[in-house]
């Protein structure tokens, strides 16, 4: 089969005719950086550059668990989840 050069955004769906390498090493932890966070809607409404809002962390949930607990007025959780590697 023939060698053929594309730019990275036109090669879908094709196979490389070598290895690629990182450049940098993974994480040295299970876990990676914040997933996501919980929020009400109603503390953050009408938030942006001009017009910050400051919650507090009152948890941090790592991997599958998941918490019954709801952020309280001007708070947040963090989520985290397990790298799948």
């Amino acid at each position: 089969m023939e060698v053929e050069e594309k730019p990275l955004l036109k090669a879908m769906g094709r196979v490389s005719a070598e290895d690629a390498h990182a450049g940098i090493d993974p994480p040295p932890s299970a876990i990676s950086g914040p997933h996501g966070y919980t929020v009400r809607s109603t503390d953050i409404k009408g938030a942006g550059r001009a017009t910050p809002v400051t919650l507090t962390i009152v948890e941090t949930v790592r991997g599958q668990i998941f918490t019954a607990s709801r952020p309280n007025p001007r708070s947040l959780v963090k989520l985290f989840r397990l790298n799948c590697s």
